[in-house]
């Protein structure tokens, strides 16, 4: 379905019709047009990264001031 849109011109139709109406309603002027052909894929997300686990404090999560005072 792409494929048969991209080989017509519907898009640039469509997209025609849409500036001229954003133009019509006050939205945007003809001296600020500016059309960005930058193409993104959108399909594709990428995988999750996976979280490493945190290691467990080796004094127990204790300041060292805490730990003298235990008298660890």
């Amino acid at each position: 379905m792409i494929a048969a849109i991209s080989e017509t011109d519907a898009l640039s139709k469509v997209q025609d019709v849409l500036v001229a109406l954003a133009i019509q309603e006050g939205f945007i002027t003809e001296e600020s047009l500016a059309i960005d052909a930058t193409h993104f894929e959108a399909r594709d997300k990428p995988e999750a990264s996976v979280k490493k686990e945190q290691p467990a404090p080796k004094n127990g999560g204790e300041s060292p001031k805490m730990s003298k005072q235990l008298g660890r």
